[in-house]
Parts: structure tokens; sequence; C-alpha cells
């Protein structure tokens, strides 16, 4: 077994970590090479561009502070105006106590401060807005063309980047974990056959993005999915009531009063819920017939002295669960290390032998060192198995793109391009590796190698049913989804027929219209009298649509695709294709929308099979 899957913790901070930023640097260098991009001339014209960029604050803040001024001016123009002939209206009055001379030389000088403000606007700060516009107009086209300049002096590096470039370098940085280019018929097989998986059938799940790979032969899914759920929201309404009460004064007097009073009411009705979820799948034979869950504790937010003292306490706690446990026969048997038993919290669980199998003395210490080491994580990951399924789901995996499309790399600056390079493929890896630090933790699982197992001659697909909703998913859902559906939609497929290297698919569409009712709630007013509240709120109505898709997978690169591009019949190819329904390109997979009903012919697909080879 590899001593770096012994202590998964302390292999991070003495070996992966500073391996990984070398990795990423060396692929990312090997990329600059290849692209033979002129990185200093970029570097250059960058700098010519922050210049650029610079002086155009400055000259833009002299607008603005020109612009302001003459508002004031403009301000103090009025006033002035207003000023003068409140004087002269008042002439021949004794205003103020001033005398009828001293009111007509204030209304002249009010006056011709107007109009001298005016002179100043029109002779000096108007000139002065107008000049200053033109340069800072002049910078931003000069700073705009310098931009287009550093996007093509780098076009040749962005062009090289594609999907699968982060698993790459996981798999130069840590060769133990070995991740797969593509999620196959064979793995899924075996994860259903063997472990009994079935994850693809949630209907409220699609999948966004999906990365395979092993541990010592022992398989691993990271699953991206859109989640539907109902959610509960309250709705409210309200009316305004009047009525009048006659009452008698101090005086005796009997007179009417109004009265005025807000009645409001609410209804709660379940509402349409999306969010996204990423968790890991791993599957293992040992300790075949545990189960239990944990999930996160407190503890990213206590001090060491905090965490000391619950420790403590919590084992007391154990200590009387143990004694209800055996007095009621579920037989829960405390462990001797109170640290890990509280800290690590799986006391469901339902096989003290096999649980005390697989969490041996080194296997707690790697638990408590992940638990208790404030970076990069700490505690935030819930660890449910299933028998020999494990669900690892943390935080920070929902933080990180999965799925990163090589477009977020794209800039006109070389040093920021590295930069974005090197922060993602340094997280992914940091967020997949402490995704599987549990279970990396566990001896047993890593000296547990998967036993033989007898494939399917034949499948029905070339491609997972995961693979497919991913490629449905990289299309704008506006071409999938049902038009009257005010929602988000849950994408799902079937196998229509497997043609060769092509997966023809059904893609369905579930989401939900919308539309507005009333519900009248009743409520007794200040009045004495019962009045009706109207509450609008919103009824979803499940729609479906169904769009065929058609895709295959090729040894065309993402710049190769690009080089396509250049060939008038190749453009000319996609361009019906976009027409037809939509193309998408993603992890060297081609795949296209059959959304107008037209049937692609046998000769457009070996057409297509020449380009993509």
């Amino acid at each position: 077994m590899d001593s770096d899957l012994l202590e998964p913790v302390t292999a991070f901070k003495q070996k992966f970590k500073d391996k990984c930023k070398l990795e990423t640097e060396k692929y990312f260098n090997d990329l600059v090479k290849t692209s033979k991009v002129d990185v200093e001339l970029n570097r250059t014209t960058v700098k010519k561009y922050n210049v650029k960029v610079a002086n155009m604050n400055k000259v833009g803040k002299i607008v603005k502070r020109n612009k302001v001024l003459r508002g004031f001016l403009i301000f103090f123009i009025v006033a002035s105006f207003i000023a003068s002939l409140v004087f002269f209206l008042n002439v021949n009055n004794s205003f103020l106590g001033l005398t009828q001379p001293i009111i007509i030389v204030i209304g002249i000088l009010t006056l011709l401060l107007g109009v001298g403000l005016i002179l100043l606007i029109v002779l000096l700060v108007n000139k002065t807005i107008k000049n200053n516009s033109a340069i800072y107009n002049k910078l931003n086209e000069e700073a705009e063309a310098l931009k287009s300049l550093g996007y093509s002096q780098l076009e040749s590096l962005c062009n090289l980047f594609d999907w699968g470039m982060d698993t790459d370098i996981c798999n130069k940085t840590n060769p133990s974990i070995v991740i797969d280019k593509y999620f196959d018929n064979k793995k899924m097989d075996y994860l259903q056959g063997k472990y009994g998986f079935n994850g693809c059938a949630n209907m409220d799940h699609s999948t966004l993005g999906v990365i395979s790979g092993s541990i010592v032969g022992n398989p691993f899914l990271v699953l991206k999915d859109l989640v539907f759920s109902w959610a509960q929201k309250v709705y409210t309404g309200s009316i305004v009531i009047t009525w009048t009460t006659m009452e008698t004064d101090s005086k005796g007097h009997l007179h009417s009063v109004s009265h005025t009073q807000t009645l409001t009411a609410s209804v709660t009705k379940p509402c349409a819920n999306y969010q996204t979820e990423t968790y890991l799948i791993y599957g293992n034979d040992a300790a075949p017939d545990l189960h239990f869950s944990r999930v996160p504790t407190n503890i990213n937010n206590m001090s060491d002295k905090e965490i000391n003292k619950a420790i403590k306490n919590d084992a007391e706690n154990l200590e009387e669960k143990e004694r209800k446990s055996i007095s009621s026969g579920k037989y829960f048997t405390k462990m001797s290390n109170d640290e890990f038993e509280v800290l690590f919290n799986a006391t469901n669980r339902d096989n003290e032998q096999e649980f005390r199998l697989l969490f041996t003395a080194l296997a707690q210490q790697n638990i408590i060192k992940i638990l208790r080491s404030r970076e990069p994580f700490g505690d935030d990951f819930t660890f449910v198995k299933d028998g020999p399924i494990n669900k690892i789901e943390s935080k920070h995996a929902q933080e990180v793109n999965f799925a990163c499309s090589p477009e977020y790399f794209k800039s006109f600056d070389y040093d920021d391009v590295y930069a974005r390079f090197s922060t993602h493929c340094n997280a992914f890896f940091q967020s997949l590796y402490f995704d599987l630090a549990p279970l990396l933790s566990i001896p047993l699982y890593q000296m547990n190698k998967p036993k033989e197992y007898i494939y399917k001659k034949s499948y029905p697909s070339n491609y997972t049913s995961y693979e497919h909703e991913v490629m449905a998913n990289s299309f704008d859902v506006k071409l999938l989804n049902n038009k009257e559906a005010k929602t988000m939609a849950i994408l799902k497929t079937n196998i229509i027929q497997k043609d060769g290297g092509y997966d023809r698919v059904l893609v369905t569409a579930h989401s939900y219209k919308t539309e507005i009712l009333t519900e009248f709630i009743t409520k007794v007013g200040g009045d004495g009298l019962p009045h009706s509240i109207p509450v609008n709120w919103v009824h979803y109505i499940p729609v479906t649509n169904q769009v065929p898709m058609e895709m295959k997978c090729s040894n065309t690169t993402r710049n190769g695709v690009i080089e396509n591009k250049k060939n008038e019949d190749y453009n000319i190819l996609i361009n019906n294709l976009q027409q037809n329904g939509g193309v998408s390109f993603r992890k060297g997979v081609i795949s296209f929308l059959l959304a107008n009903g037209n049937d692609v012919s046998k000769e457009v697909l070996e057409t297509i099979d020449k380009y993509i080879k």
C-alpha cells in the first residue's frame, strides 16, 4: 500500500500541497511553450493598458468634479435670479429694513452674479468638461485597442485550454488517485452490479458535472447535481377597513370619529426550489454490513480549550447512551478514544465489530487530524456509509467549480490567465483531496482491493446516463424547457438507440408553469365585523418537454474545434445543426439537439466524423 495513503493530512502538508503547485506551473508552462506566445510583449501591452486606464481614471475624476461644480453653479444661478427678482419686486417696500437704493444695488449685484456664473459655466466649466471628456474618450478607445491587442497576443494560449486539465494535474500530483477521462459504462456497471449504486434514477436530480476515478481500484464519483425540492413560502395580503363611531367630548357634545385599520393575513404554500449539490460517492467492500452517518460539528468555531471541554462533557453523555442502549438491546458500545467518539460522532452505527474494523487506532488518529485541522477546511463534511457505498458531502466542495469551462481562463493579461489557472487547479485538487481524505484515512479501505468483476459483453449505450445528462445540461435550458415553464428544469435522459459511436437519447425537461390563485382569509376587524382578506399565491403546475439529442465522443480537443471553424464547410454544417436545435462541445464530446423534429442524415453524421476524429 502507498505510504502516502496512510496519513492523508500529513501527506498533503508535506508533499501534495507543494507538488500540486509545481505540477500546475509545469502544465501551464508547457501550454505557453506550445502556444508560442510572447509573454514579455503581452506584459508590455498590459502595462501600457494600465497606464491608459490610470490616466483615464484621473481625467474621469476631473470630468466628474467639473460636472459637480457645474451643478452647484446652476443652483447658485437659480438662487441669484430668484434673489434678484425678490429684491426688485420689493424695491418700493421696506424690505428687510433696507433702503430703496440698497435694495436696488443688491438686486443688480445678485443679477450680475447669476449672469457671471452663466458666463463661467459657458466659457470655462463646459469647455473644461468637453475637452476632458474628449481626452477620456480617446484614452478609453486607446485602452480598448490595447486590450484587444492583448487578447490577440494570448489567443493561441487561450485556445489550448480544455476541459479536464485540472484532472490531468490531479493525476500527476497524486498517482494513487486515478481520475478517468469519462465516467464509462464499465465503471457504471461495476458500481451498480457490485455495490448496488443507482443514483441517476432520482428524478429530482439532474447531473451538471461528473468525475469518475479510483483509489487502489476502488471506484469513486464526484457529482454536481441540480436538485429540485419543495419549499414552503409564506404569502401575505392586506385590506384597509374604515368605520365611524359616535363619541362624546369633554363638553358633552356628540360627534363622529373615523377609524382606519389595516388587516393582514397570510397563507403558506409549496414553492419550487432549485439548488446545486456537489458530493462524492465511493464504493468499497470493506465492512459491507455497516451503516452510519455523521454531520459536521461546530468545532471549526471553537478554540482548542473549548473543544477539549466539549469532548469531556460529551464523553459523559456517550457513557449514559451506552448504558441505555444495552438495556434497550441496541448495543452501542463507546470506544476508548473519547476524542474520536465525540468529534466523529457516528453513534448511530449498527455494527460495532465492523465499525472497529474500519476505525483502527491509525484511522482514528487520521480522522481527528482532519477534524481538528482548521486549514484548509477542518470539520465541514457529512459522511454516510450505507453498506459498501460511502457518501461524502462537504461545504468546501459546494464552492469549487468541478465543471470549469475553459472560457473562464480567457483574459488579455498573461499574468491574470496564469493566476486564474493556478488558483482553480490548486483549489480543485485541494477540494477533491479533502473530500477523499476521510476515506483515505481508513487503512482497511486502501488494503481492500476489489475482486474481479464480470462485465457485460455489451451495453445499450456508448455513454452513461450521467454523461448524457451532463451534455444535456450544457445547452441553454430554453432550448429544452417547456415554452410555458416559469421555473428551471430538471433534465433526465433515456437512450433511444446506439448507432455506432453515436448515442441518440431523449431529453425530458421537467419543470413547472405557474398561475396566480387567490385565497380569502376571514378576520374580525376593530369594527367587530368579519372581513375577507384576499391573499394571492403562486400555484405550480408540472409541465414537460422532450427533445432528442445525438452525442458522440471524439479525440478532438477544444483547440481542434476552434481550428475546424476556419473551414467553411464545417461552419456551414455547424450552422445548420445550430438552426435545427443547437450544438455543444465539451470534454471531447460533440452533441446536437434535434429540437425542430428534423432528423440528421447518415451523410451528415459521416461528415461530422471527418472533423471529430
